[in-house]
């Protein structure tokens, strides 16, 4: 049996890289729009299952969408997809049974969490919300509640959270991240929730709610993987290519691969190097050094890399240019790079390629060294592209 899932994303590369990652299920019947008045024009014809919809639409948006499913379909399941979850959190949390997940969207977690709106069932989750969904809300919200549930062998559970952020959690005998763990990888039940008055007498867990849920999701995902996927043996070798590619992109991926490989073992202090096609936001070489670079880790840092060049704001930057000087203003950023609090981002654009190259390194790194080795390794690696 197939399901219906409409992804309503006006960011094309946005939308296409959904469409293609979730295209390898057979199970699933996809359509995509690039606003709300389509997707409620398609509404008219069939019913989805499933809707994924960004917040900020053309037109008419996200939440007015979702309101409208809801009114005419009240059994199908929401996804939303945002970068400003923290500005639109009263709206998000009036919302029964949604999912949140935040951009650039992570691939993975979107497959997981379809997956699991389709295994629940039409309106499964709709109230309660799900465990995670219950800490998402407490955590924006900065509210104290102890979350209680069941796991499937009836299995008491518990996350206590205090302003906002997790102190405890035990799921049967497992306690603080291994408990985390549990109730986010199984199917939980009987969810329900009290206000907390004061704090835990011991905090077992000291991370951020957002970093305790990645982490989780991690987790998970590596704990899913074959060996020949797991990203600690990725990290000493070259990572497969994904199915779908013929021999002979393979080969091409694997000389880019090779390229990135050398690049990573040439300049002190880099951790990461990849090529990203700024069409699809697909990785089409990367190699990394370091275990917990997961395939999950990877996509998130290619979306992103395809927004700060390709990105919905960056072509309203260059319309606006358009609009003063006459002429048109089309791909203008070449080089971008990006000091976060642990790395540094080298990109630059490569030509006639559609592509950018992506180097993560450690701040210790030198950043002329840094644009040096880009520069240098460019040639070879627009060779190796198709």
């Amino acid at each position: 049996m197939t399901a219906n899932i409409v992804i309503v994303e006006d960011e094309p590369v946005l939308l296409m890289g959904m469409l293609r990652g979730l295209a390898k299920s057979e199970t699933l019947t996809l359509c995509g729009h690039p606003s709300a008045e389509a997707a409620l024009d398609d509404l008219a014809r069939s019913t989805p299952d499933v809707l994924i919809t960004d917040i900020n639409l053309p037109g008419r948006s996200g939440l007015e969408l979702i309101g409208e499913i809801q009114q005419r379909a009240p059994n199908t399941a929401v996804i939303v997809t945002t970068a400003y979850r923290i500005s639109h959190a009263p709206q998000l949390a009036s919302l029964d049974g949604i999912t949140i997940l935040e951009k650039p969207v992570d691939l993975d977690a979107l497959r997981r969490v379809v997956d699991e709106k389709i295994a629940a069932g039409p309106g499964a989750g709709r109230n309660p919300f799900q465990l995670t969904d219950f800490i998402q809300l407490a955590g924006m919200g900065g509210h104290s509640v102890a979350i209680r549930c069941r796991l499937p062998g009836g299995e008491p559970c518990q996350v206590d959270i205090y302003k906002g952020e997790i102190w405890a959690a035990s799921a049967g005998r497992h306690q603080a991240m291994d408990a985390i763990l549990r109730l986010v990888s199984e199917a939980v039940t009987d969810l329900s929730y009290e206000t907390l008055a004061q704090p835990p007498a011991h905090r077992q867990i000291t991370d951020r709610w957002e970093a305790v849920l990645m982490e989780a999701a991690r987790l998970h995902d590596e704990a899913g993987r074959s060996p020949s996927e797991n990203p600690t043996t990725a990290a000493r070798g070259d990572p497969a290519p994904r199915s779908g590619h013929s021999s002979e992109e393979r080969s091409d991926m694997a000389q880019t691969q090779e390229i990135c490989q050398k690049v990573v073992a040439d300049v002190q202090d880099c951790l990461a190097v990849g090529v990203v096609d700024l069409n699809t936001g697909m990785l089409m070489g990367v190699h990394h050094t370091v275990p917990y670079f997961t395939q999950t880790y990877l996509d998130a840092v290619a979306a992103a890399a395809v927004d700060m060049f390709r990105g919905k704001n960056v072509r309203r930057v260059e319309e606006l240019l358009s609009k003063q000087r006459g002429t048109e203003i089309r791909d203008s950023f070449a080089e971008v790079f990006v000091s976060s609090i642990q790395v540094f981002h080298f990109m630059k654009i490569i030509p006639d390629k559609e592509a950018v190259v992506v180097m993560v390194t450690k701040k210790t790194a030198n950043q002329g060294m840094g644009w040096a080795a880009v520069r240098a390794a460019l040639d070879d690696i627009k060779a190796s592209l198709p």
